[in-house]
């Protein structure tokens, strides 16, 4: 099994799967902490892309792209492991041969209960909807998203439902769990389920 690896912080996936014998095709990190563990620890190569500093939606995000541009540049070149960093910009083109699934847990910030939970309307949190237009990109056959409980609730579960219509094709509603003695709706995800996919989309 070969797999590609997004947001891949310090490689939990690859040390899981290590020992069933599966090789990452590719990493996806740009914080200079992990794509460091991971060039240590995984024989990545430093970061392909980094996140541009023009691009930045603040002034403070623009700071960090640049601190972390400067700290990047010092590390070796070398290493057997293309880390892609910025996973938005992936294509084919950027390795060899084909993975058969993609990996990855986006930034949690925007769902966490410890966060703003801004979700969809956070650029971090957008980058759910990013994961999936990645693997359609890719063509990659399975899929393991990672992300925080909160998800299935920020947004009333809508933005949930959200991410899995981009996976699996066709629009996903919150799914109605009972009614209140008023009458009212109530929706929400239970923590297990199953989505059947539109053709050419992805089973969930």
């Amino acid at each position: 099994m070969r797999y590609g690896s997004i947001c891949s912080g310090v490689e939990a996936a690859t040390l899981a799967w290590e020992p069933l014998g599966w090789q990452p095709a590719f990493f996806a990190e740009v914080e200079p902490f992990p794509c460091a563990v991971l060039m240590q620890k995984f024989g990545a190569t430093k970061p392909k892309r980094l996140l541009v500093p023009d691009e930045a939606d603040t002034a403070k995000e623009r700071k960090q792209r640049e601190l972390w541009q400067k700290k990047t540049e010092t590390f070796p070149e070398g290493g057997t492991v293309p880390n892609l960093g910025d996973f938005t910009k992936i294509t084919k083109e950027d390795y060899d041969g084909k993975i058969d699934l993609l990996v990855g847990g986006c930034p949690c910030q925007s769902y966490s209960v410890a966060g703003l939970r801004k979700g969809l309307d956070d650029p971090r949190g957008n980058l759910s909807l990013e994961f999936a237009r990645l693997a359609y990109r890719l063509e990659t056959r399975w899929l393991c998203y990672e992300n925080v409980p909160g998800i299935l609730s920020q947004g009333q579960g809508r933005a949930f439902a959200e991410i899995l219509s981009a996976l699996c094709r066709w629009e996903v509603k919150v799914p109605v769990l009972g009614k209140k003695k008023n009458g009212d709706v109530v929706r929400g995800w239970k923590n297990s389920g199953i989505v059947t996919s539109a053709p050419g989309g992805y089973g969930l």
